[in-house]
């Protein structure tokens, strides 16, 4: 707020908590996903993993690019047209909201064989780095800055669960890949240009 004023702030704001009503359908699939995931780790199965977590992955994707396709209607709906601007906040906030749920999925393993100490230097480095580029790119950009600041921070969250992932599972389930790389990333690089296309037919009224 002291770097770009009250109004810019109070835009942003809307758009962010906009975006994060994906995060109830992240907890709400995660907490279903996560007895399942733990079930199929302890019966040596986590090679079926794969399928379960794919169709969950293309779900959030999904309803994440629904909400950037409505943004400009949810913004009429929740706000006065002084707060219209928002609507171009809303694409990156609600694909940080994908990487988030990736992360959360690629860590269940972490917690499963209690690898935690990566989780918490996780946080903090990806604290810190929030913290430093919001600080030049705020200043530099405005309030948009902050939310690919912030899908920036989520995308590192996320390579390095992921990365992570795959150490645990090279160190006890025999180097066993529960999300191929090529699939995981054609996915979510699909859904990022998705996203960033429907950001710019924002000023095309059909």
């Amino acid at each position: 707020r002291d770097m770009i004023g009250k109004s810019e702030a109070g835009i942003y704001n809307l758009a962010y908590q906009i975006s994060l009503l994906m995060t109830l359908f992240n907890t709400a699939t995660s907490q279903t996903l996560s007895p399942w995931i733990y079930q199929k780790i302890k019966a040596g199965k986590a090679g079926e993993i794969s399928d379960g977590g794919f169709m969950s992955l293309g779900i959030i994707a999904f309803a994440n690019l629904l909400l950037m396709l409505l943004a400009p209607e949810a913004v009429w709906i929740f706000a006065p047209e002084s707060y219209y601007n928002a609507i171009y906040v809303i694409p990156p906030v609600s694909m940080s909201v994908f990487f988030m749920f990736s992360y959360e999925l690629f860590a269940r393993f972490e917690f499963y064989y209690e690898k935690t100490a990566f989780i918490m230097s996780a946080s903090v480095t990806g604290a810190v780095i929030n913290i430093v580029t919001n600080y030049i790119f705020i200043r530099r950009y405005g309030y948009y800055a902050a939310g690919y600041t912030t899908l920036f921070c989520y995308l590192i969250y996320a390579v390095g669960h992921y990365l992570m992932m795959n150490r645990v599972c090279d160190s006890y389930l025999g180097g066993i890949r529960p999300f191929p790389p090529v699939r995981y990333w054609m996915l979510a690089g699909g859904f990022m240009a998705a996203g960033f296309i429907l950001l710019f037919t924002y000023q095309n009224r059909i």
